[in-house]
């Protein structure tokens, strides 16, 4: 997930938060509380940082086999 698509997502939440405090007696408020979006949106906020570290952890580990590879070149990838 990009940076902007979770901007998206994040704003669509807090949307739907709103929307549901402004319905206030309305009978979604029964089957979704305001505690579970922010739930939600914890949730993804944490998926979005574990994406980031794993993208991170592919990028070091790929560049440190590129580097092995460069200084020895009889080493394989």
């Amino acid at each position: 997930m990009s940076s902007s698509e979770h901007e998206i997502l994040t704003l669509a939440i807090d949307m739907a938060f709103v929307a549901i405090i402004r319905l206030g007696q309305s009978s979604l408020v029964g089957y979704l509380d305001p505690q579970t979006l922010v739930r939600a949106l914890r949730v993804v906020e944490m998926q979005e940082i574990h994406d980031q570290q794993v993208a991170e952890e592919v990028a070091e580990a790929e560049g440190d086999g590129a580097l092995a590879s460069a200084t020895n070149p009889h080493r394989s990838a």
